[in-house]
């Protein structure tokens, strides 16, 4: 090729060495193919231990710490469940607010936040974090939350009920058709919510009176008595128990027969870890069936 020069070797050979012609300058090719050790201090030999921070090394350490350092951090692909095994990713600070920051319109960064659709929303336990919530028409739900339990003696346990008896047991169909003297307590737990709403009703009446009271309490004691009342033999009624603004008919009095469709304001209610509803009967029915419907609320 052009750029290549000829010469003579010691033994009168004519020899052509590869160049690159600049001008009248010729640069001759070397090539490297292997590493010698100890042939270069610089260079270095394929045994040198891998360099991995900014420590003097030779070439062929400093390639095998670059190597291994994205290697350890890159087993599968860029994201890895394991903060460690990631390579690491900052954050941009111009999308970020310190908390209690101001925020300034039209120039403070925001990030896009989605929310989830669920017909039937599942329960989040405790300490764990969970998506804002939306309508099907995508509109971000921000009511009070709520939940509604109806117990009977089909179904004492509904899907995800955390009522249970005043032993902390499970409720059974002998609580809502009581058949004896003893006293079945249904423990409602209140944490977490600001309002609750009992509703007793009974599709077929009781042929003995029933005591109904209520206590409440916080931890594993039960001490504060709220109210109690009796619902006569023989009688459909419905009524209901709640916060109210106001002791209301039957609030604390003890003694007070239950009317169809009556409403006990129960202040008291509020502020309690838990309450306990207890239902007894002084001579065993021998029919009778009742239900609960727990309504809770958080605002």
């Amino acid at each position: 090729m052009a750029d290549n020069l000829l010469i003579i070797d010691g033994a009168g050979t004519t020899k052509s060495i590869r160049t690159t012609d600049n001008a009248g300058v010729h640069t001759p090719h070397n090539i490297i193919d292997t590493i010698t050790a100890g042939a270069s201090a610089d260079i270095g030999a394929t045994s040198d231990a891998a360099v991995v921070t900014d420590a003097n090394g030779t070439l062929s350490g400093k390639l095998r710490g670059l190597v291994k350092w994205a290697f350890e951090r890159m087993p599968a692909s860029l994201g890895q469940k394991a903060r460690a095994a990631s390579l690491g990713v900052a954050l941009a600070s111009d999308q970020m607010l310190a908390d209690d920051a101001a925020f300034t319109p039209a120039t403070s960064q925001v990030l896009p936040v989605g929310a989830a659709y669920q017909a039937t929303p599942d329960l989040v336990d405790d300490n764990d974090i969970g998506a804002f919530r939306m309508t099907i028409r995508r509109a971000l739900l921000n009511a009070p939350d709520y939940w509604l339990l109806s117990l009977s003696s089909g179904t004492p346990v509904p899907a995800g009920s955390d009522i249970t008896n005043q032993g902390s047991g499970a409720l059974v169909a002998g609580d809502f058709q009581i058949r004896d003297t003893n006293v079945h307590g249904f423990r409602i737990p209140l944490l977490g919510w600001r309002d609750v709403t009992i509703t007793f009703a009974n599709a077929e009446a009781f042929n003995q009176n029933l005591s109904v009271s209520i206590y409440a309490g916080a931890g594993t004691g039960i001490n504060t008595y709220l109210m109690g009342v009796t619902y006569p033999a023989s009688q459909v009624y419905n009524f209901s128990i709640g916060h109210g603004g106001a002791v209301g008919q039957g609030g604390n009095a003890g003694g007070a027969t239950v009317g169809s469709g009556v409403f006990y304001n129960v202040p008291a209610i509020a502020g309690f870890g838990y309450i306990v509803l207890y239902f007894s009967a002084a001579v065993a029915p021998a029919q009778g069936n009742f239900s609960l419907a727990v309504y809770r609320r958080t605002g």
